[in-house]
């Protein structure tokens, strides 16, 4: 597949549900996996704080469960978390900077409005909007 060619296929699937849907889910997961590293919890452990199977735990983290927001936020309750849901422009640019402490910093220009998120190795997420 040529580059342009690749490029035609991604900026059709941003256009989708199940592309976005997967973005969702996949920036769930990552930070379920980092609270759950700063907890050193492991999937089992996890299964028995939301009260879920070992099995589901593993779908979920695989990305091929479709989860629900309940399911979210009993995931998230156990590792001491909430579920925070936010729209974002579709004209958002993301910038990813990986810094050598393992943190990742991420800038989204939405317009006139620019939107920091930093993403801490130890789970912590800080997020700041230019005013």
């Amino acid at each position: 597949m040529t580059t342009k060619k690749y490029g035609d296929f991604i900026a059709r699937a941003k256009r989708g549900v199940r592309y976005w849907t997967r973005v969702a889910m996949r920036d769930f997961t990552e930070d379920l996996l980092a609270r759950m590293a700063k907890r050193d919890m492991n999937n089992a452990a996890l299964a028995t704080a939301a009260d879920v199977s070992p099995a589901y735990i593993t779908k979920v983290l695989r990305g091929s469960e479709n989860f629900t927001l309940e399911t979210m936020s009993k995931l998230a309750l156990a590792v001491d978390c909430h579920v925070r849901v936010q729209l974002a422009p579709n004209t958002r640019e993301e910038i990813r900077i990986n810094v050598p402490t393992g943190n990742t910093v991420t800038q989204v220009a939405n317009g006139m409005a620019p939107h920091i998120r930093l993403v801490a190795s130890e789970g912590i997420t800080i997020d700041a909007k230019a005013a």
